[in-house]
């Protein structure tokens, strides 16, 4: 990554393309009736490098923490439970939470490093700038459920189209390509390897991405599913009106549960 952005902030044609572009953004927002007004001065001010040092150092302790909470997710014990394996009786609520959980994020994070591989691959293929990094943020943001795909989708578009060494069909594919991927992973391929496990409504998830990022931003984003699936296990297990209405919004097909809670 450090590679090609260097690469890239070298070449002077590239960066003057770029910059016309974004002054062309303002120019038509501008005419349109969307007043922005821009700082013109030349150079930074200390204050400005200060936010910019403390917007790097908030993002880089943000990724750390959560490199470091993944790491630990999948380094857990794999020959037993946490939290055991609830005896003759089946599984507990805990063991029940956990393996859902468990199962959950290791799936997520192949599909994950699949979807960074082959976009990566893709926009390699068609010479897009940047591609190793584009890949590695598709794989970061698949983790984010229902929106992370369709940014990641379009993160390469502004550099895609002010590269006039590509051509028409190279743009198109960058474009396209991802997304067939992404779309694929997202509502086939997904939904196939997970089957009913999870077996909540796309609003429910939605809701959930909502409220978990609202609290704690990227992390509850990233585990906004994980953390709505236990809530859905706890409520299954409470004996209450309230309780059983939830599930009732959170649950896509009843029958995957009834059936279930049969077998065990």
């Amino acid at each position: 990554v450090y590679s090609e952005t260097s690469v890239l902030l070298s070449d002077e044609d590239f960066m003057n393309e770029l910059r016309a572009f974004v002054d062309s953004i303002y120019s038509t927002l501008n005419e349109s009736g969307v007043n922005i007004i821009r700082d013109r001065t030349e150079g930074y001010t200390s204050d400005e490098i200060s936010d910019m040092l403390s917007q790097f150092n908030n993002f880089f302790g943000q990724a750390a923490l959560i490199f470091l909470l993944w790491v630990y997710i999948l380094s857990e014990k794999t020959d037993r439970l946490m939290f055991g394996d609830g005896g003759d009786k089946g599984p507990g609520i805990l063991q029940e939470a956990e393996a859902q959980v468990t199962n959950y994020i290791t799936l997520k994070t192949i599909l994950s490093f699949v979807t960074g591989l082959v976009v990566a691959i893709i926009l390699l293929i068609l010479q897009v700038k940047l591609a190793v990094m584009f890949g590695l943020l598709s794989f970061a943001l698949n983790f984010i459920p229902n929106v992370g795909s369709m940014i990641a989708m379009f993160l390469p578009l502004p550099i895609v189209i002010v590269d006039k060494n590509l051509e028409m069909w190279q743009k198109i594919g960058a474009f396209v390509g991802p997304g067939i991927v992404q779309g694929y992973v997202g509502n086939a391929l997904e939904p196939m390897v997970f089957g009913k496990s999870l077996n909540m409504t796309p609003l429910s998830i939605l809701m959930a991405l909502v409220l978990w990022s609202a609290l704690w931003g990227i992390m509850g984003a990233i585990l906004s599913v994980p953390l709505l699936g236990i809530q859905k296990i706890l409520m299954q297990k409470t004996n209450h009106p309230i309780a059983k209405y939830c599930v009732m919004l959170i649950r896509e097909d009843p029958t995957v549960d009834e059936n279930a809670l049969a077998a065990a």
